[in-house]
């Protein structure tokens, strides 16, 4: 059955020039909705976008978030601002599958993505 699937990528470049692209236009082919933060309305084919403005906390995580009528699970990361290379970077993260706490997250971010 097909799912509801989010992600945010802190910055766009992150999801525009990376595999990650290819990935949600897969994904898109076959959900329900797909949708990426930090990014402009369509990001990629069937993949709706949506703004973040540069103060907003969620410019500072990563999310991929999963709702379908079976399943539902989130990992939500903040960044800690370390410098430095890419691979020494630190998060504080959140892994979980309690189903009410996932189906919120999902509703409040989708409520930035403006109607098609």
């Amino acid at each position: 059955m097909p799912s509801v699937v989010l992600g945010a990528f802190q910055m766009a470049e992150r999801f525009l020039e990376r595999k990650t692209r290819a990935r949600f236009e897969r994904l898109a082919a076959g959900e329900a909705f797909v949708g990426a933060f930090g990014m402009p309305d369509e990001p990629a084919a069937g993949v709706r976008g949506a703004a973040v403005q540069a103060n907003a906390l969620l410019a500072g995580e990563w999310h991929i978030i999963v709702v379908g009528p079976h399943h539902a699970e989130a990992l939500l990361a903040r960044d800690l601002g370390d410098g430095g290379p890419e691979a020494t970077r630190r998060f504080q993260f959140l892994h979980t599958n309690d189903r009410d706490l996932v189906v919120r997250c999902a509703r409040s971010l989708m409520l930035s993505i403006l109607p098609a």
